[in-house]
């Protein structure tokens, strides 16, 4: 048994680089999908040894399988907080790029800074990109 489980490859995805506290949580994320790869690794080994028809495999099984969602879910989280980090560090290449402030209606600026702008008859509220609102009463 030994044996099979040195030809077991575990495959993570690569890690991206961004802000330091960002960095360390995606970091985070990704050890624990790679100790509940581990687990699956050691479930897998030991369903091995048993008849299918065995409860204990059915136990096994069940097990393999949760922990295969939980380690989907745990590298959707990492995904997200991979995007979110790009966002962030666009936007502030944006802000790094302005030469001085802006004076004139810039519909590109609009673009990239604000998710949403909604007028109503009393106010208009700025949605930007990193979930933040800001509201303008008349």
């Amino acid at each position: 048994m030994a044996s099979l489980a040195e030809n077991v490859t575990i495959l993570m995805p690569k890690k991206k680089v961004g802000s330091q506290a960002a960095s360390a949580e995606n970091e985070s994320l990704l050890e624990q999908a790679a100790a509940i790869d581990e687990k699956i690794k050691t479930l897998q080994i030991e369903l091995i040894g048993y008849r299918a028809d065995s409860p204990d495999a059915d136990r096994i099984g069940t097990e393999i399988l949760t922990l295969r969602d939980e380690k989907e879910n745990i590298l959707s989280q990492s995904a997200l907080q991979a995007q979110r980090t790009n966002e962030i560090r666009e936007l502030a290449s944006f802000f790094e790029g302005l030469s001085g402030p802006v004076i004139t209606f810039d519909e590109s600026y609009v673009r990239r800074l604000f998710s949403r702008i909604t007028i109503f008859d009393e106010k208009v509220v700025f949605s930007f990109k990193d979930g933040k609102e800001v509201t303008i009463k008349e």
